[in-house]
């Protein structure tokens, strides 16, 4: 087994069959503000066997780390021989004085339908094992998302399960809509004029969860890189809400008053129906009378009771209108009666594959609920392209924290990967190194 450099156009075709994102020259050009790169194949022979993109950095004392992220891309694993691939992969790791070589694969350990309590088996336990036997040091079935590079644990969204529906879903994303949230969707050169609108959003997460995730310019270089890539962002404009509310609230007091209106005409109605049945029953005490009697009262109660239940629909309105205009003036004072953005997350696409990469969210304006609807439009917007497939990104494996309580209101399957793997070039530096890494990721 060979591995040696190759041009893009030779693995064009099988990247639109097989291959994923992570392992795009776009993806690299997205990257190189702080790794270098170079597009690898994997023969045996003339035969090609996968192809990788091997990032490169340089780390203490003149050596590199490799990562090859999502990689290698394989036409055939269950037959591949990883002994081989070890072995060349370590030759061209002196080569390139590595330290050491960190990857991913993307293969699927195991998944867990939509609607589903039980996982399914993957097949990549298989290709675990012979990666182990073949002396890669893998990570284990790591649970945490910030245990390793790429999370090994996503929820992934299938047009066929999201198209379903989802009962808490709509509730949110409707209650956002009555709030005057609206979406609006950026992509390619309209995305670029609103990185900063997005940056800024997802600088209010960074502080609220105490994380950092990049800089515009890397935003900027990601959305230039990758074409198709949409920012959606949601928006409340505190102005013209103030208006709709006010109108509403008036429209409350008519809507009092056509109800007593419409009260006093089936009131008179029913007296009429009385002063008939005292007209047309001589005696009174007869049993006729006063069925006829009764039913006037039913009558009268029954509209009584309809104008009861009007009142107060109208006054719990009226009180959740309050609320919402206590809500506009309170942000107005502070921001201006503007349009205001507050939720916003970005996707990329490969072939038939979204990816929702990264969100924000300004806690300012929780009232306005926008996080779903902001998603649920992104995710929609995704499959109007004609996406097959769009992952929310990674979750805890324990699928019981509020991120997973959230994500799972879009149907998701669950997809478990094989995870983290280490092939040692240096051993003593290579364990000095992942342990710093190890550090670093427990800190950031």
């Amino acid at each position: 087994m060979e591995i040696r450099p190759i041009k893009w156009e030779e693995v064009r075709e099988l990247d639109q069959k097989i291959g994923n994102i992570y392992q795009t020259p776009e993806w690299m050009q997205v990257k190189k503000l702080s790794w270098d790169s170079e597009l690898l194949g994997v023969f045996e022979g003339a035969q090609i066997l996968g192809y990788f993109w091997s990032q490169l950095r340089s780390v203490p004392l003149g050596y590199k780390m490799i990562y090859i992220c999502r990689g290698p891309v394989l036409t055939d694993p269950d037959s591949f021989d990883f002994r081989a691939f070890a072995a060349a992969l370590k030759v061209y790791g002196k080569n390139r004085k590595a330290m050491e070589i960190k990857l991913d694969p993307l293969f699927i350990q195991m998944y867990k339908p939509y609607g589903s309590d039980e996982f399914k088996d993957g097949g990549g336990d298989v290709i675990t094992q012979k990666m182990v036997d073949a002396g890669f040091i893998f990570k284990g079935n790591t649970i945490d998302i910030r245990e390793t590079a790429q999370p090994r644990i996503h929820a992934v969204i299938y047009k066929e399960d999201y198209e379903k529906g989802n009962a808490k879903r709509r509730k949110n994303s409707a209650i956002a809509m009555r709030r005057g949230v609206y979406v609006r969707a950026y992509r390619d050169a309209e995305a670029r004029e609103h990185v900063d609108e997005f940056v800024e959003l997802l600088r209010k997460t960074e502080e609220r969860k105490d994380i950092h995730l990049r800089n515009r310019e890397y935003f900027t270089n990601l959305i230039d890189s990758m074409p198709g890539t949409t920012i959606c962002i949601a928006y409340v404009d505190l102005g013209a809400e103030k208006t709709k509310t006010r109108e509403q609230l008036e429209a409350c007091t008519q809507e009092e008053a056509d109800v007593e209106a419409e009260f006093e005409r089936q009131s008179a109605a029913c007296g009429k129906m009385q002063a008939k049945a005292d007209e047309k029953f001589a005696d009174h005490d007869s049993d006729e009378y006063k069925k006829e009697c009764r039913n006037v009262e039913r009558t009268l109660v029954s509209h009584q009771k309809a104008r009861e239940k009007k009142l107060k629909n109208i006054e719990e309105k009226r009180q959740t209108l309050k609320n919402y205009q206590e809500a506009i003036e309170e942000t107005a004072q502070k921001y201006g009666e503007k349009e205001l953005p507050m939720c916003t997350v970005l996707t990329t696409v490969h072939n038939n594959y979204g990816e929702l990469m990264y969100a924000g969210f300004d806690e300012t304006f929780r009232y306005f609920k926008p996080s779903c609807y902001t998603w649920e439009q992104g995710i929609e917007d995704g499959f109007a392209r004609g996406l097959d497939i769009v992952s929310m990104g990674g979750i805890l494996g324990t699928e019981d924290d509020k991120l997973w309580e959230f994500k799972s209101q879009f149907n998701p399957v669950i997809e478990h990967y094989i995870g983290e793997f280490d092939l040692q070039i240096h051993p003593v530096l290579g364990k000095i190194f992942n342990a710093l890494v190890t550090v670093y990721r427990k800190i950031r």
